[in-house]
C-alpha cells in the first residue's frame, strides 16, 4: 500500500506558526501557507482557465458586468446584450433598420423667393419678411407711416423717417410733425408731436411736442423741448440753447425748461465753459459761504479743525492767534452752502488763465458733414475751447486728488452762520474774537463776530461777516 503525505490543515483562524518548511492549508478558503521561522508565507496557486468549461444561463435583462462576479454570471450577462442587438448592428446596412423615418422625394427649391409659388419648400411669410428688409425699412402696427431709408417704425401713427439706422415706436399723435428727417441712429420712445432734423445719435424720450435738431442730442418727457448739438433738455417750453461741439468749450450741454403756453425760459441751464445759470437761486440747507484753503503746516496728521478760527498768512491759513486782525480770519465750517476756490474735478493749472484768472481761449471750427447722398447730416460749428498749460501732463489726469480729499485743504467760512469752538466765555447776544490756537473767546470791545447762540459748553453759533 502506497504511503499517504497530508500536511497540517484546518481553519484559517485556527492556523498556527508554521515550523520552517511546515506546510498548512486552510480548509475554508483553499489557501496554503508555509513556514519560514518567523511567519506563515502564503504561497500563490495560479489556476489555467484557458481549457475550462464552465456553464452558464442567458440573464433575464440587461446589466452591466461586475468585478468579482463568477465566470458563471458574467457569461450571462454578455450573452443577453449580444441576443438583443439587432441585425443592423452586425451588417451596418440602412435596409436592415426598422422603423425608419420617411424621407421626401427629392424636392427643387426655387432659385428666387416668390410669393406666388406653389411650391411647398417655399417659406411665403419668410419672403414677405426679406422683402420688407429688401427695401430696407419696416412699419409694424402703425398707420400713416412712411419709412424711406434702413429704419424700423413700431406702432405708431402719422411717423416718417428719411434717413438710415433709426427706430420710432409708441409714438405719434393726429398731427403731421412727426419725422426723423436726414436722422442717423436716433432714436424716438413714446413722444407725440415730435420731429429730428439733421439729428445724428440723438433721441427723443417721452414728452409732448419736442424737436431736437443736431447731433448727439437728447429730450427728456415734458413738453415743447427744443435741443440742438450735444444738448440734453428736460422740463417745459424750454429758451433755446446753444450748440455745442465734441471738442468745443462754448454752446450749452443741459438745461431744465419752466416756460409755460406762449413764452419760454429756463429754470436751470449748466454751459461748456462750466458756467452754470439758475433762473431764481439756488437754496440749501448750509448756511455760509466759504473757500478751499490751504493750510500752511499741510496737516499733515490730517487733524480735524472744523469749528477752529483760522487765518490768513499769506495766500494759506493758519490756526488764528489772538491779536489776528478779524479781516483776515474765518471759520472752518462743516455746513457748507456755497463754496468756491474748489477745483474738485481737474488740477487748477491745468488750463492757461491771464492774471485776472480768465480762461485763455482758441477759436474752434468744424466743417459741415454729409452723407453719401449729399444730405447734411451735421451743421457746420464755429466756437472755442479753453487752451491746455504748457505744465498739464494728460498720463497724471486720473491721478488727480480733489482738494476737499486731501488734509491740507480745508472749508473757511467767510460770510454766514457758523458753529465754533469756544473757551466757555463767549455770551449769547455778544461777539467773540479768536483766542489760543483758534478757540474764539469773548470779545468785550464788540468788534468780532456775532455770538447768536450757545449749542454746548464748548460751541457757540456766530454769523461771521
Amino acid at each position: 500500500m502506497a504511503n499517504k503525505i497530508q500536511v497540517k490543515r484546518g481553519l484559517k483562524e485556527d492556523l498556527p506558526q508554521l515550523s520552517v518548511g511546515e506546510f498548512g492549508f486552510c480548509t475554508d478558503t483553499d489557501e496554503v501557507f508555509i513556514g519560514n521561522g518567523e511567519e506563515n508565507v502564503n504561497i500563490q496557486v495560479n489556476k489555467n482557465i484557458n481549457d475550462e468549461t464552465p456553464a452558464f444561463t442567458q440573464a433575464s435583462s440587461r446589466t452591466n458586468i461586475v468585478s468579482g462576479e463568477k465566470l458563471s454570471v458574467l457569461f450571462g450577462k454578455i450573452k443577453k446584450w449580444f441576443s438583443d442587438l439587432k441585425t443592423v448592428a452586425f451588417t451596418g446596412s440602412y435596409d436592415d433598420l426598422t422603423n425608419k423615418p420617411v424621407i421626401s422625394p427629392a424636392v427643387t427649391v426655387d432659385s428666387v423667393l416668390s410669393a406666388t409659388s406653389e411650391n411647398p419648400v417655399q417659406n411665403k411669410a419668410v419672403n414677405a419678411a426679406v422683402q420688407e428688409l429688401e427695401n430696407k425699412k419696416i412699419i409694424q402696427g402703425g398707420s400713416g407711416c412712411s419709412v424711406n431709408g434702413k429704419s424700423v417704425i413700431i406702432a405708431c401713427d402719422k411717423a416718417g423717417i428719411t434717413g438710415s439706422s433709426n427706430i420710432i415706436a409708441a409714438s405719434g399723435a393726429s398731427y403731421d410733425t412727426n419725422d426723423i428727417i436726414n436722422g442717423t441712429n436716433c432714436a424716438v420712445i413714446g413722444s407725440g408731436e415730435f420731429s429730428i432734423t439733421n439729428g445724428g445719435f440723438s433721441v427723443v424720450l417721452g414728452g409732448y411736442n419736442s424737436n431736437v435738431d443736431g447731433i448727439r442730442a437728447a429730450t427728456l418727457g415734458g413738453y415743447n423741448l427744443k435741443a440742438k448739438s450735444y444738448n440734453a433738455v428736460c422740463g417745459k417750453s424750454n429758451k433755446e440753447l446753444q450748440a455745442s461741439d465734441y471738442n468745443a468749450k462754448s454752446g450749452d450741454l443741459f438745461a431744465v425748461g419752466n416756460g409755460t403756453l406762449g413764452e419760454t425760459s429756463n429754470a436751470f441751464r449748466v454751459a461748456a465753459d462750466g458756467n452754470c445759470y439758475a433762473g431764481v437761486a439756488f437754496n440749501g440747507t448750509g448756511a455760509d459761504y466759504n473757500e478751499a484753503r490751504e493750510w500752511s503746516d499741510g496737516n499733515a496728521d490730517n487733524e480735524d479743525r472744523c469749528g477752529y478760527m483760522a487765518a490768513f498768512e499769506g495766500a494759506k491759513i493758519r490756526l488764528a492767534q489772538p491779536g489776528d486782525n478779524l479781516r483776515k480770519v474765518g471759520i472752518i465750517t462743516g455746513n457748507s452752502c456755497i463754496t468756491g476756490n474748489n477745483f474738485a474735478d481737474f488740477w487748477h493749472g491745468k488750463y492757461k488763465r491771464d492774471i485776472y484768472g480768465r480762461y485763455e481761449t482758441k477759436p474752434v471750427h468744424n466743417e459741415a458733414e454729409y452723407d453719401e447722398d449729399g444730405k447734411l447730416i451735421k451743421e457746420e460749428f464755429n466756437g472755442f475751447t479753453y487752451v491746455l498749460s504748457d505744465d498739464y501732463d494728460m498720463e497724471l489726469e486720473d491721478e488727480y486728488i480733489p482738494r476737499l480729499e486731501r488734509s491740507e485743504y480745508d472749508l473757511m467760512a467767510t460770510h454766514g452762520e457758523v458753529v465754533v469752538r469756544d473757551d466757555g466765555t463767549c455770551e449769547e447776544n455778544g461777539y467773540c474774537i479768536p483766542g489760543v490756537d483758534g478757540t474764539a473767546t469773548h470779545d468785550n470791545e464788540e468788534i468780532g463776530f456775532y455770538v447768536m447762540e450757545r449749542v454746548d459748553a464748548n460751541h457757540v453759533r456766530v454769523f461771521v461777516r
